[in-house]
């Protein structure tokens, strides 16, 4: 079965590679343009540098593909090299380029500042609230620190700084309130998804019995009546087990009641080793089971009852010989859950009474008992 957790890991690693191949093509074609340019400036280590971190990029590739390798090294990497190419960038704006910055101001507040906001929230995407906030702090503390090393240089320079340190600043302040508003939205995010896998949790246990892992009898009684009307309305059979385990307040009085419950505990996993994917074997009550089989006449039922039986007789928990008595019942047109179980009750009750460890089949006349179906 596969969980929610696996699941997202598999959407993030596909969102992951579109981005990296995206990024990587993108890199990829500035490279060939800057390459291939009559009138080009000599390749600096900006180039150098922006260009390893693409095929940084494009070796993690395989990482990504393949489960084997975990993804949380996987995303570290991803957001390093990430971060390595936005403030590479940034740096070649504020300190490589010649001619006065505020020159550049709106490139550099239109394009790689908003580059910074990404990957801000993309830290907090991949590694969650506090390692988005770690990383997402050092990276706007490198860009902090690029700015005013800017500053005190175009000042050095001669070059007006006003203008400049005032729309760099406004740009940090942004950066710092996008950090922070992420923070918050993630950590609320994370609350509710650790209430609705309290809330799954509430849920399973209301619907599962504590000892055996079976479905209880609530559980049963539901999906009882969601599998009767999907029956009458599709018209295919649907048969029902009623399993009782022969002299098993022996085994409570001779042996514990500890040991009871692993021979219960075993016997379950014996039988449910029998059922189909389709088909649900809950807890009903005390050492009772019940098995409940869609798209199954009284014969299928009755094979399958038979091979719980010989489950049952093979399984020797504790060293220990246990039997079951079975009753197996099918469906009757307009026939009630109840009056069905009633009379696999009633087929169990024969098996016990003509000698135990057997499988009886019920007749074929449903028990009067006021309901029309539920």
């Amino acid at each position: 079965m596969v969980t929610e957790l696996e699941r997202l890991e598999r959407r993030k690693r596909r969102a992951y590679i579109i981005g990296v191949v995206l990024l990587a093509g993108l890199i990829g074609s500035n490279a060939l343009q800057v390459t291939l340019q009559v009138a080009a400036p000599p390749i600096n280590w900006v180039h150098i540098v922006t260009w390893s971190a693409a095929l940084v990029l494009v070796a993690l590739l395989p990482a990504l593909l393949t489960r084997r390798v975990p993804l949380l090294p996987t995303e570290i990497g991803l957001y390093v090299t990430g971060s390595v190419i936005v403030l590479v960038g940034l740096a070649e704006l504020l300190l490589v380029r010649d001619g006065p910055v505020l020159d550049r101001l709106p490139l550099l507040l239109g394009l790689q500042y908003w580059a910074l906001g990404i990957l801000i929230i993309m830290g907090f995407l991949m590694l969650g609230r506090w390692g988005g906030l770690i990383l997402g702090t050092l990276v706007l503390a490198t860009s902090a620190g690029l700015t005013a090393i800017t500053i005190v240089g175009e000042a050095s320079a001669g070059h007006p700084t006003q203008e400049l340190l005032f729309a760099l600043i406004r740009m940090h302040v942004l950066l710092l309130v996008v950090l922070v508003l992420v923070w918050v939205l993630t950590g609320l995010r994370e609350q509710i998804d650790r209430a609705l896998e309290r809330a799954d949790l509430l849920a399973n246990l209301a619907m599962t019995d504590p000892l055996t892992g079976l479905a209880n009898r609530y559980a049963a009684e539901e999906r009882f009546g969601a599998e009767l009307a999907n029956a009458r309305r599709s018209g295919q059979p649907l048969a029902v087990l009623m399993l009782d385990l022969d002299h098993f307040k022996r085994i409570n009085d001779s042996h514990g009641h500890d040991a009871g419950d692993q021979v219960l505990v075993s016997i379950s996993k014996a039988i449910q080793a029998e059922m189909r994917g389709e088909d649900l074997l809950a807890r009903w009550g005390g050492e009772e089971l019940v098995a409940l089989l869609p798209h199954t006449d009284l014969d299928g039922a009755a094979y399958l009852a038979e091979r719980c039986r010989a489950a049952v007789a093979g399984a020797r928990p504790l060293n220990l010989m246990v039997t079951a008595s079975i009753g197996a019942a099918e469906l009757a047109p307009d026939e009630s859950y109840r009056s069905l179980l009633q009379r696999a009750d009633l087929a169990l009750y024969r098996a016990k009474s003509s000698g135990r460890n057997q499988v009886v089949l019920a007749n074929d006349n449903p028990v009067v008992d006021g309901a029309s179906g539920a």
